[in-house]
């Protein structure tokens, strides 16, 4: 174990007096406000670089000035990765092996003077755990991905412990604590810390940009693998479970709000809602999720699980979806269909007394949207929804304070219209004559014929089963035929 002391100036102080020598390095680690270097990248060797204030001993140090110093330690080992244990013990052990050199060389530490901080920190320190947040995983992605990042810490012992618990816990070799962290004469440590800063762990310098990147791709990364467990997951409720995704889709999105597909037009209660459902084809559930929501998808997760976790999570074991009569509220849902695309959809939620919402989502294993609704103080709830394609639709409605639920499956059906075995002729009335033709209905044949001159003919709607039959009238005459189940002939 090697201990050399420098001035500021990087002139080594030996017994025999001021080396001749500069080690230039030293002195640009005076104008950076180096206060500790730790390198342990050489294998089974660690150096430590430290800053501190000494009086000459000779008069008994009581008084001249607390010149400034540098020492460096060089210590060997038989470990190729340090642990925390080692590292709090090279600190300390380099501030015991300075005080040794310092008194062989009639120099008398000063440790009371503020920028000793450092110094006086080395005999106690407590590597942190530098991944125990968030801030702390960039910081190692960063040094992963060849980055040399900087931060401003709190105060010197904050700095001393990061950078110990950085080197102790991670794949940094190196570190620096300094006035200037990003001053080019530390570039060169793997990461480093400023004191002094007004919030805890603020990136300094082109460590802000990094960190904002390596931010972007972290949580692109951990979506795509939480994804991709999902997927899995979902496998395994379809395989196992005999699950549809109509079904998974519908019940995820029932106990997860936050991954219902966004609403197309959100109205008020007595108001219809649109859908446009012409959506494109969509086999797959895992395209609905958004990917931004990074707390959803851990909660998708859990719910998903797998085995009978995941089962009964999504209702297979009973109880957990609602039902029985335990005081709790209750909900039931109807779905009728008023038009070609429209349906009346109505519930009530038992058990309620005071106003509260219920969460209406239709999808048909394409396409899929919800929209909130009030109940009344009667249980009451009810909206219209226009807009659906034709085929089956899963209608399900989510009490949202008690998660209490029911789904319908209703089949929008298309809407026909014929006039079946209709045939109706109108020819063209000539000179002063008006004629009045109306559409017959079913199983009915009408003919109207060309009055002459001064002729006035009226023909109504006959119904069902109805012959109809006008012949031509001759000057000055006014025929009207009107029928229902009869056969008229006026001439």
């Amino acid at each position: 174990m090697t201990v050399r002391i420098y001035n500021s100036k990087g002139y080594e102080l030996t017994e025999r007096g001021q080396s001749q020598d500069q080690d230039k390095r030293i002195e640009d680690f005076f104008f950076a406000g180096v206060r500790a270097a730790f390198d342990v990248s050489t294998p089974q060797r660690a150096e430590v670089t430290v800053y501190f204030r000494a009086r000459n001993a000779s008069d008994g140090g009581v008084s001249g000035r607390a010149n400034q110093y540098f020492a460096t330690l060089e210590a060997s080992s038989n470990q190729t990765q340090l642990t925390a244990n080692d590292i709090s013990s090279l600190a300390a052990t380099t501030a015991q092996q300075v005080k040794q050199r310092c008194e062989e060389l009639s120099l008398s530490l000063e440790t009371s003077i503020d920028d000793m901080e450092v110094f006086r920190q080395l005999t106690k320190v407590q590597p942190a755990n530098p991944t125990s947040n968030f801030d702390g995983e960039v910081a190692e992605y960063l040094l992963n991905h060849n980055q040399r990042p900087r931060y401003g810490v709190t105060d010197e012992r904050r700095g001393v412990s990061l950078l110990a618990g950085f080197l102790a816990a991670t794949d940094a070799q190196s570190g620096v604590i300094a006035d200037q962290v990003d001053h080019s004469v530390v570039s060169q440590y793997e990461i480093g810390f400023q004191p002094d800063a007004s919030q805890d762990f603020t990136p300094i310098g082109d460590t802000s940009s990094h960190v904002e990147q390596a931010k972007r791709d972290m949580q692109a990364q951990l979506a795509e693998r939480e994804l991709s467990s999902i997927e899995e997951s979902v496998k395994t409720l379809q395989q196992d479970a005999g699950l549809s995704k109509s079904e998974l889709r519908s019940r995820v999105t029932s106990r997860v709000p936050a991954l219902k597909a966004p609403t197309t037009q959100s109205t008020s209660n007595s108001e219809a809602m649109t859908f446009d459902a012409t959506s494109s084809n969509d086999d797959d559930l895992l395209s609905k999720l958004p990917l931004k929501a990074i707390g959803a998808v851990a909660a998708v997760v859990l719910l998903l699980g797998a085995g009978v976790v995941g089962a009964s999570m999504f209702g297979l074991v009973p109880g957990l979806l609602g039902g029985g009569d335990t005081g709790e509220p209750s909900l039931s849902l109807s779905v009728n269909q008023t038009g070609a695309n429209n349906v009346a959809v109505s519930g009530t939620v038992s058990n309620v007394s005071s106003p509260t919402t219920v969460n209406v989502s239709f999808t048909n294993g394409e396409f899929s949207n919800s929209k909130s609704l009030t109940v009344d103080q009667s249980g009451k709830f009810s909206t219209n929804i226009t807009g659906l394609s034709h085929g089956e639709w899963n209608i399900t409605a989510v009490h949202q304070d008690s998660n209490a639920s029911d789904t319908v499956t209703e089949t929008i059906e298309a809407e026909t219209t014929t006039a079946d075995n209709t045939t109706t002729t109108t020819t063209t009335p000539t000179e002063n004559t008006t004629t009045t033709t109306t559409t017959p209905t079913e199983n009915t044949t009408t003919t109207t014929t060309t009055p002459t001159e001064n002729t006035t003919t009226t023909t109504t709607t006959p119904t069902e089963n109805t012959t109809t039959t006008t012949t031509t009238p001759t000057e000055n005459t006014t025929t009207t035929t009107s029928s229902t189940n009869t056969t008229t002939t006026a001439s």
